[in-house]
């Protein structure tokens, strides 16, 4: 008899995930001691070590961060069978799960975004987003909104074989590598064990302290934040506020300064043509999202030209959205034909950008002195 489907929620009481908690603790209390007491006992620190564990620790962020995250999740760029395999075998070492259930969660998060539908629902507290919902709610088993990855071969064998990829890249891996160096239990205990203590805390942190400190800049629809401090230990997946507000956008920090190594690991591989079709908002969108935030955190900050300024920016964007849908239909065609009505809808596009950024800036300065004015009085 087939067993029940299930998938997890945040509706019901805590309840013992059993096979989460026997895993959990003990690799945890090995990851906070193991490795110190290796030092102590005699075994002594060589940088070799550190060297595994960054390794180790990119290797894990890399395969959450472009595989199971952006790549697989959200769909925001295609990938050849090397970089699938990079993200699958970078995100197994991490030991989260394999990438159906880690991604049939995280579609269900954002689909239901602080509700009792989302699986670690911050709203329930910190410690549920953390660790609580996958101590104490089912592993989901219930893979209906990932059809689309259980059809890939490569990513069904993951699934199927999970604890094999988990062992060899989370464990067998930095062995060996330490191996290589007369360091095998030092490349075991550090690079493995203490590695997968820290990857794991940085990633729920994506759930927790990322849903209560932080920035607000693109949306207050969700609880979702900002965070460079996240961004840094994550391979930019930090930016959390911007990725829920353009969760298809292959970059999570939008801007050029943003640290984000997972988007320039993308933009990279489609240079090698390993990626491609990567998803990017255009910045007319987002700065369209910053000045709806803006007035939603400060609707006391009015005035009649600030009124008049906001028509016309809104206007301007709606002209270029419509320039731009209709660029996208008949691009290709009309590229290839190099037409002269290709060249005059590509100067009125750039006309119809350039006329919504002169706009929203004035609008943006107007803004500004008005919040000025309002702190001082």
């Amino acid at each position: 008899m087939a067993s029940k489907r299930v998938a997890s929620n945040s509706r019901k009481p805590f309840s013992p995930n059993w096979r989460n908690i026997l895993f959990v603790i003990p690799s945890h209390l090995i990851g906070l001691t193991a490795y110190p007491l290796y030092v102590w006992l005699g075994g002594g620190f060589a940088w070799v070590d550190l060297a595994i564990f960054l390794g180790m620790y990119s290797l894990s962020a890399l395969g959450i961060c472009i595989g199971y995250h952006r790549g697989f999740t959200h769909r925001a760029f295609s990938s050849n069978a090397i970089v699938r395999f990079i993200g699958l075998f970078g995100g197994a070492a991490a030991g989260e799960g394999s990438a159906l259930s880690w991604c049939s969660d995280h579609r269900r998060h954002h689909q239901n975004e602080d509700t009792d539908e989302d699986p670690y629902n911050v709203k329930r507290g910190f410690w549920w987003a953390h660790m609580g919902w996958m101590l104490g709610s089912p592993t989901t088993t219930e893979f209906s909104n990932v059809k689309d990855l259980a059809e890939n071969r490569m990513i069904k064998n993951q699934s199927d074989y999970y604890i094999v990829w988990f062992a060899l890249s989370s464990f067998v891996l930095p062995t060996v590598v330490g191996a290589l160096f007369d360091r095998a239990l030092a490349g075991l205990l550090c690079g493995g064990f203490l590695r997968l203590f820290c990857i794991n805390h940085a990633t729920f942190f994506i759930n927790s302290w990322a849903h209560y400190f932080g920035s607000q800049t693109y949306s207050i629809r969700c609880t979702a934040r900002d965070s460079w401090i996240l961004a840094f230990l994550t391979w930019g997946e930090g930016w959390h506020n911007y990725h829920h507000r353009f969760p298809f956008d292959y970059r999570n920090g939008p801007r050029t300064y943003d640290w984000d190594p997972g988007k320039w690991m993308i933009y990279g591989f489609s240079k090698l043509g390993w990626c491609w079709n990567l998803k990017q908002t255009p910045e007319v969108e987002i700065l369209k999202a910053k000045m709806e935030t803006a007035k939603l955190k400060e609707p006391a900050v009015a005035s009649p030209l600030l009124t008049d300024l906001e028509a016309k920016v809104l206007k301007a964007y709606q002209n270029w959205n419509q320039m731009h849908l209709s660029w996208n239909q008949g691009d290709m065609v009309n590229k290839v034909l190099q037409s002269r009505e290709w060249k005059s809808s590509r100067r009125a596009l750039k006309q119809a950008r350039k006329d919504f950024f002169k706009l929203y800036f004035k609008w943006k300065r107007e803004f500004e002195m008005g919040l000025r004015t309002q702190i001082r009085a």
